[in-house]
């Protein structure tokens, strides 16, 4: 079984750390560290999810719909649109995205 920590590694056909540590200027170990940080946080935000009678589904839905999946697997599908829609899943998974923050 997968854990987030495994999945996110998984990303961009592995090269998700990387990605992110270009993305924000930083050495692969720091974006590993930032990641290995803050999954808790994601843990906890799918577990308050799955608590609530629709939250999963919801979250699920709203994954399955928007330009997530490209953006996981390839990095150059990273744009305004998939930042807008990943401020959105924040927001169904913290309660507003401006928790996430």
């Amino acid at each position: 079984m997968f854990n987030l920590n495994d999945i996110m590694l998984a990303g961009q056909n592995g090269e998700a750390i990387n990605n992110l540590a270009r993305q924000f200027n930083l050495a692969p170990e720091q974006a590993q560290s930032a990641v290995e940080a803050l999954m808790p946080a994601f843990a906890q935000g799918f577990q308050q999810n799955v608590l609530n009678q629709n939250g999963m589904g919801n979250l699920i839905a709203h994954m399955m719909a928007g330009p997530h999946a490209d953006a996981f697997e390839n990095p150059a599908a990273v744009n305004a649109e998939t930042v807008g829609a990943g401020n959105d899943v924040l927001g169904e998974l913290f309660g507003t995205k401006d928790v996430s923050r």
